[in-house]
């Protein structure tokens, strides 16, 4: 049990529509992980939600990846 928000959801396949994205936001999630260049219709980042692209995700450690969001949030990395 992780005892604390979790406020991601991972898109099977990475394909949504504006009704699920309504949902998703409505469920309190912050942040949808979606596919690049795969159909993915997910949506456009708010300031409610943001949209990350997950196209050829690696094998990595969470620390690792968690430090790769944080720099790409901040811009360091595009």
């Amino acid at each position: 049990m992780l005892k604390c928000e979790c406020p991601v959801i991972a898109l099977p396949n990475g394909l949504s529509n504006g009704e699920a994205n309504q949902k998703i936001s409505e469920a309190g999630y912050k942040t949808v992980l979606c596919l690049a260049g795969s159909g993915s219709n997910a949506g456009t980042s708010t300031d409610k939600i943001r949209f990350y692209n997950r196209l050829n995700m690696i094998q990595e450690p969470n620390s690792y990846m968690n430090v790769r969001i944080k720099l790409y949030e901040k811009g360091f990395i595009k």
